[in-house]
């Protein structure tokens, strides 16, 4: 039975339209801002091709933005195949450590038995040299 006031709460979960827009948001505005650079660049050029002045202001005014533009895309992109390269390696060393566990269960088990047979070696020896002695106890009786 559901209790109405029940300690779980469960989060709605997020359409995908809203994960796809909020990944492609940054690039988005990254292409607003450099088209409208590029715009702005041309229209200077085209239209006033002496007035260096405003061609100077413009690129000073959106140099800033574009370079953090191209930092964040350029260093954005290592990380996430830095971090996509770190989970294969997780999952490769989870294989091998799996592997290697079992390696070390059959070695045990191994181990073990080899352990279990010397022991019972040593004590079929310690039985036959008991025997043995008696043995030669009751040849020297009989000697005598």
């Amino acid at each position: 039975m559901g209790n109405a006031l029940s300690s779980e709460t469960s989060l709605p979960k997020r359409a995908d339209w809203l994960t796809a827009l909020d990944n492609m948001l940054p690039y988005s505005l990254a292409l607003v801002l450099i088209s409208s650079f590029l715009w702005f660049i041309y229209l200077i050029v085209i239209r006033q091709p002496p007035d260096l002045d405003l061609l100077k202001t413009m690129s000073a005014i959106f140099l800033g933005p574009i370079g953090t533009i191209l930092g964040f895309y350029f260093g954005h992109r290592p990380a996430e195949k830095l971090e996509q390269r770190v989970q294969e390696l997780i999952k490769v060393n989870g294989g091998m450590l799996r592997e290697l566990e079992q390696r070390k269960n059959e070695l045990q088990a191994k181990t073990e038995v080899a352990t279990e047979r010397i022991e019972r070696a040593v004590a079929d020896k310690e039985s036959a040299l008991s025997q043995l002695e008696k043995l030669r106890n009751q040849v020297e009786r009989l000697r005598k």
